[in-house]
């Protein structure tokens, strides 16, 4: 898949006017034609007008995670430095910094919701992200048992999987990494720039309650097709030995080494293959809502951090 697959498809169609969008599903346009191939295979429709304006569209890759997408709106140069990051990256983190540093955006659109938003916000007044507790049960039989304890409440599917991710995330934590602190750094800088930040994520309820009620088709399809394609390579299960081996410097630098497009690209491609239901839970139906807010933006200088698996999106 082209790695600038969101870029072309956000600005090569003309944009006339100005599409105002609402981040429910209900979509207002005034004067506006905008449409992407990603969305309508999913049956959506952002903007539908036949009207013209003069809007020359480029792309430029300025970094192996960052394009700079450029757009003519209401006669003025748009710049949209769109950053592709790896949520266990520290690199990632560092970058985003820079970024913004440099471009010292209007706005600045996160891959967060409220919700998510509102635990940062509480992490960063507690000061409790930077110093992860490494006491923490993450063994096999502690999930196990965790698992149970919720089956035996009667947790629902919901519950199970905010459960697993919880502790697939805690184990980064144990390791003395702290998961998503790319966002930290965004919040941080677009306050140092009194830049506009911009929520630009589904509703992280909404997506797990997707997950639950698709669970059965998600697990008959990893059962159908799990025999056909893999998603573990070498560089995957090195992953897992140095979580598992508490190796934060082995595993960072393992990271570092899959940060790149094409990894990306493959990781994403197998992921539908094995469960397109999985799939677009995950990763297509918060493209729609991250398309979205990134055309809702109406700033000269835009920074958007997105998940590395978004940026095909």
């Amino acid at each position: 898949m082209n790695p600038f697959l969101i870029t072309t498809r956000f600005f090569r169609t003309p944009l006339v006017g100005r599409c105002v969008i609402s981040l429910p599903l209900i979509v207002q346009c005034s004067n506006s034609s905008f449409h992407t191939n990603s969305l309508l295979k999913q049956q959506t429709r952002l903007c539908s007008t036949t009207n013209n304006l003069n809007v020359n569209p480029s792309v430029e890759r300025v970094d192996e995670m960052v394009s700079l997408l450029k757009e003519t709106r209401d006669g003025k140069e748009r710049r949209v430095y769109l950053i592709g990051t790896v949520h266990v990256s520290k690199a990632s983190s560092l970058q985003v910094t820079d970024v913004i540093n440099s471009v010292i955006p209007q706005e600045v659109v996160v891959e967060l919701c409220n919700k998510r938003y509102e635990k940062i916000e509480k992490d960063l007044n507690a000061k409790s992200i930077f110093d992860p507790s490494p006491s923490t049960n993450s063994s096999f039989q502690s999930v196990i048992q965790e698992f149970f304890e919720v089956l035996m409440k009667g947790g629902s599917v919901k519950n199970i999987i905010q459960m697993l991710l919880r502790r697939f995330y805690n184990a980064f934590r144990v390791l003395g990494i702290v998961p998503g602190l790319e966002f930290y750094a965004a919040i941080s800088a677009s306050r140092t720039h009194s830049a506009k930040l911009i929520l630009g994520d589904q509703n992280v309820d909404t997506t797990m309650s997707n997950l639950a009620s698709n669970i059965v088709a998600i697990i008959s399809d990893v059962f159908k097709n799990m025999k056909n394609y893999s998603v573990v390579d070498k560089t995957h299960e090195l992953l897992a030995k140095a979580v598992f081996q508490n190796n934060k410097e082995e595993f960072e630098k393992l990271i570092e080494m899959m940060k790149t497009r094409q990894k990306t690209s493959e990781m994403s491609n197998s992921m539908k293959k094995i469960s397109p239901t999985l799939h677009k839970a995950m990763v297509g139906d918060r493209d729609i809502v991250l398309t979205r807010s990134l055309i809702d933006t109406t700033s000269e200088k835009v920074v958007a951090v997105v998940g590395a698996g978004h940026m095909d999106g």
